[in-house]
């Protein structure tokens, strides 16, 4: 069976119990395991995880190797802490990031059969580099909060220590008598398949560029101006799961209604989530659905 591992959340930083310490030598990180058919695979199933941080986006010797063994919940999902697994190669926290871009290969092991599958690699942006910032200098930044009026909307999470994250508009994009589509044409692959926090942006552009004006669901987002930003967009389908985890907090959603995120799981199917069961879907892209757009800060 086709397994498929969605990369889900880098969500705060893990601070090291050193007496010394001064920055986190660890990060929370968050993924969710499917079948081939977009579903979650069962509770309690095996995983085995191997992390490899490396200078180059190939690895070739890599700067820093661990493992991980993991058992999914309910919901598929399976929580890590990259810092803290078994290390194969390297240390952790001796890792030069100022060095420049740094980049995690993700490889997983379902029912540790000993035989790893590529899942790709992704470079490590704000959360991690956070590891550097007592080096860099940084100090003196705002540190915003769940729940916050801010930047046009709602912020719904959080990165480094409050100084980044994601806000919700206010609002759905549409009332109640709109029939929004995934995309204009339906049987189109857009390449817009990026699942993890970060990717939902790229995911709206590759669909906006390739399907041009139209009332669907990413144009509708890429086109919103609220508060005065032109920078929302249509979130992935983690960031969807985060916007669910927190409907309280931002408000105003439909919660008998299933939500679009940009994630394209195939030529005629795309990620969306059930706001009734928190249950996520793979559903074909002419179903009608509502629209949460957000933005990055």
């Amino acid at each position: 069976m086709k397994i498929r591992f969605i990369l889900l959340v880098v969500v705060s930083m893990v601070f090291a119990v050193v007496a010394d310490a001064q920055c986190p030598q660890a990060f929370n990180y968050q993924a969710i395991v499917r079948n081939g058919v977009g579903d979650p695979v069962p509770s309690n199933t095996q995983v085995g995880v191997r992390f490899t941080i490396d200078d180059s986006i190939n690895p070739g010797t890599p700067v820093y190797q661990e493992t991980f063994r993991a058992v999914t919940n309910q919901f598929g999902l399976v929580t890590l802490h990259p810092g803290t697994g078994t290390p194969v190669s390297g240390t952790f926290s001796t890792i030069n990031r100022a060095s420049g871009h740094k980049y995690m290969m993700v490889e997983i092991d379902v029912n540790e059969t000993g035989t790893y599958l590529n899942m790709g690699t992704e470079i490590q942006n704000s959360v991690p580099y956070a590891l550097y910032a007592d080096s860099a200098g940084k100090g003196g930044y705002p540190q915003h909060y769940i729940g916050q009026n801010y930047g046009g909307g709602i912020i719904f999470y959080v990165t480094d220590n409050g100084q980044h994250g994601l806000i919700a508009d206010s609002a759905d994009l549409h009332d109640t008598t709109d029939t929004i589509t995934w995309a204009n044409i339906d049987t189109t692959l857009l390449n817009a398949s990026l699942s993890g926090t970060g990717g939902g942006y790229t995911n709206t552009e590759r669909i906006v560029v390739n399907q041009g004006a139209g009332n669907y669901a990413a144009n509708l987002c890429a086109n919103d101006t609220t508060g005065g930003f032109g920078d929302w967009f249509l979130p992935s389908a983690t960031e969807l799961i985060i916007l669910y985890q927190q409907q309280q907090v931002i408000g105003n959603f439909n919660s008998s209604a299933t939500y679009w995120s940009s994630t394209e799981n195939a030529n005629t199917t795309a990620s969306a989530l059930n706001f009734s069961t928190g249950v996520s879907m793979s559903i074909p892209k002419a179903t009608a659905g509502n629209v949460r757009a957000i933005r990055a800060f």
